[in-house]
C-alpha cells in the first residue's frame, strides 16, 4: 500500500510517501528511508527510488520517502538549504519512522544518495544502534572539492570579488551558508562511529562524485565492515535500464541477508 505522509520540522512540513506492506497488518515490519541527493526529490531519478520502495513493499518491507526541505514538494526554499538543516531533518525521519506503529525499530535501514548518502553517514554515525543497516549510493564525500574548484573559477574571473549571496546552479539558487558549511567539514569523516555492516553502490563513470570515493569511505570509516559495488560504465544516477535493476537487487539483497 502506497500513501503520503507529512511531517514538522522547524516549522517546515516534509512531504513524503509510504510503502507498506500487507504483513504489516499482523507484525511489525522492517523499514527502509531514501535519502535523496542535492536537487533531488522523493522520486528519483527515472523514478528508481519509487521503483525500490515498490520492490522492498513485495518483499515485506516498509520503506519512507521524503523530500528534505526545499526540494521537491516540502516547504521551504533551496537557497536556505544546508547540510546541517538536511542532518536535521533526517534524525527527525527517522524518529518518525522508528515510532511508526507498523514499523520494528530495531530494524530500519538508511539509504543515501549522492549528498544524501552523506546525510545517511552522518545520522547512523550518531546513531548507530538505531540504524541497522546502511546503503551509500555514491555519497558525495567529494563535495568540498567541487566547491573548492567552482569558488576558484569565481576567482579567476573576478580576483576581488565578494562571493556572492546565492549563485544560480540549473535554477536552483545556492545560499553562501551551504558553502561555508561544506568547506569547514570533513564530509567522509562525518561516518566515524557506524560499527555495522555497509553497502556502497558506484558507478565506475561517475562524473559526479569519483568512483574512487567510495573507497575513501571504506579506508576511513568502515573497514572490512563495508562492501564496495561497482556497476561497470555507470554514471552518477544509474541512468540506464541494467544499471538501475543491478542497484535495486543490490539493495535488495543487503537487506535481506
Amino acid at each position: 500500500m502506497q500513501q503520503s505522509t507529512q511531517l514538522a520540522v522547524n516549522g517546515l512540513t516534509l512531504r513524503g510517501m509510504v510503502h507498506m506492506p500487507e504483513n504489516s497488518e499482523t507484525a511489525p515490519v522492517p523499514a527502509v528511508i531514501v535519502f535523496h541527493g542535492f536537487t533531488g526529490e522523493k522520486v528519483g531519478a527515472h523514478r528508481m527510488y519509487l521503483k525500490l520502495s515498490r520492490m522492498l513493499e513485495n518483499q515485506g518491507i516498509a520503506t519512507f520517502r521524503f523530500d528534505f526541505s526545499g526540494s521537491g514538494e516540502s516547504d521551504g526554499d533551496f537557497k536556505d538549504m544546508t547540510l546541517s538543516k538536511e542532518i536535521e531533518e533526517a534524525h527527525a525521519i527517522l524518529d518518525f519512522v522508528r515510532s511508526h506503529k507498523a514499523v520494528d525499530a530495531s530494524r530500519v535501514t538508511l539509504i543515501g544518495h549522492s549528498m544524501g548518502g552523506v546525510v545517511a553517514s552522518a545520522v547512523a554515525a550518531k546513531r548507530p544502534d538505531e540504524a541497522a543497516g546502511l546503503v551509500l549510493l555514491c555519497a558525495a564525500g567529494n563535495m568540498a572539492d567541487v566547491l573548492r574548484t567552482s569558488i576558484g573559477q569565481m576567482r579567476a574571473e573576478e580576483p576581488n570579488a565578494p562571493l556572492p549571496e546565492t549563485y544560480d546552479n540549473g535554477g536552483y539558487l545556492i545560499g553562501l551558508p551551504f558553502a561555508k558549511e561544506i568547506l569547514e567539514l570533513n564530509l567522509i569523516q562525518l561516518g566515524l562511529g557506524y560499527d555495522k555492516s555497509v553497502l556502497l553502490i558506484h558507478g565506475s563513470k561517475d562524473d559526479v562524485v569519483p568512483v574512487e570515493t567510495s573507497s575513501r569511505y571504506k579506508d576511513v570509516c568502515y573497514g572490512e565492515k563495508a562492501q564496495i559495488h561497482i556497476l561497470e560504465g555507470a554514471d552518477h544516477s544509474f541512468c540506464k535500464r541494467e544499471w538501475e535493476q543491478d542497484v535495486l537487487h543490490a539493495v535488495k539483497g543487503y537487506i535481506m541477508q
